[in-house]
C-alpha cells in the first residue's frame, strides 16, 4: 500500500485466539491476527473502528454452504462452501495496478491472472482503488 510499511502476515503458525463472526447472522470462527496487523489496517484506512484480520481454519471450524441461500438462488454445488464472504463476493481490480505490476515482473500477467469480476480503469494511478 502507497506509503505503509510492509505488512509480514504470518501463516504459520496460524494465531491463536480464536474470535466469533457473524455473515448475515450466521456465526462463523476465525483466528485473530495479533494488534500489530489491526493497527496496519486502521492506518490504512484512516480509521478509528475496530478492524481485525481473521483467518479461517478448515481444521478447526465449520464452513458455511454457498448452495441456494433463501434470498440468492445460485448454481452452486454441495460441496460449495463460503467463510467470511457473501454468497457473491466481489472482486475489484484495476488496470493500472497490473501495469505497474508487470513493471516489477519478470513474465508479464493479464488481469485475468487475478479472476476479478470488476475490472476499472482510472486512467490515473496504480493502486487508487483501496483508497
Amino acid at each position: 500500500a502507497p506509503n505503509m510499511p510492509d505488512l509480514l502476515i504470518p501463516v504459520s503458525p496460524l494465531p491463536k485466539e480464536i474470535v466469533h463472526c457473524h455473515c448475515w447472522d450466521e456465526p462463523i470462527l476465525g483466528l485473530r491476527y495479533d494488534d500489530t496487523i489491526s493497527h496496519w489496517f486502521r492506518r490504512l484506512f484512516q480509521s478509528n473502528d475496530q478492524i481485525d484480520l481473521v483467518i479461517f481454519d478448515e481444521k478447526q471450524f465449520q464452513t458455511r454452504s454457498s448452495k441456494n441461500k433463501p434470498d440468492f438462488p445460485n448454481a452452486a454445488e454441495d460441496h460449495h462452501v463460503a467463510v467470511y464472504h457473501d454468497v457473491c463476493p466481489i472482486h475489484l481490480c484495476s488496470l493500472e495496478s497490473v501495469t505497474n505490476l508487470n513493471t516489477r515482473l519478470e513474465k508479464k500477467i493479464k488481469i485475468y491472472n487475478f479472476r476479478p469480476n470488476i475490472i476499472v480503469t482510472n486512467g490515473s494511478e496504480p493502486y487508487s482503488e483501496i483508497k
